[in-house]
């Protein structure tokens, strides 16, 4: 019985790791055609609508979770996407002081695409 759940434990850690490298990938592929939707919109109308970023917002999120469901470690994990957030939560600080002069939309963005990529990528 022992050998069994060891082999057991053994099977799922090898699924896991499948399944991160799988997320990694979606990932590459998904982000520089979010990123391309999103220059679209900003070279077209000067702004970038705000149901684009929640919804980039939310995959990220959902990617994120998906790697601490398959045993990403959840410490590194807000270690490595909590600064981008913070630094996207300056942005919209700084775009209403300076009565948007950085504008919201750059700190929402910002904000968006610290679910996506690391801080170390980001900075």
């Amino acid at each position: 019985m022992t050998a069994l759940a060891a082999e057991g434990g053994i099977l799922r850690a090898a699924a896991d790791e499948r399944t991160l490298s799988a997320l990694a990938t979606a990932q590459e592929l998904l982000l520089p055609l979010y990123l391309a939707l999103l220059s679209c919109f900003d070279l077209r109308k000067k702004s970038l609508p705000f149901a684009l970023l929640a919804a980039g917002g939310a995959a990220g999120i959902l990617l994120r979770a998906a790697e601490a469901v398959c045993g990403a470690d959840i410490s590194a994990l807000c270690g490595a996407y909590l600064p981008g957030l913070l630094a996207g939560g300056l942005l919209l600080l700084s775009a209403r002081l300076s009565r948007e002069a950085v504008g919201y939309g750059d700190g929402l963005c910002f904000g968006t695409l610290a679910f996506w990529l690391p801080w170390g990528d980001l900075a």
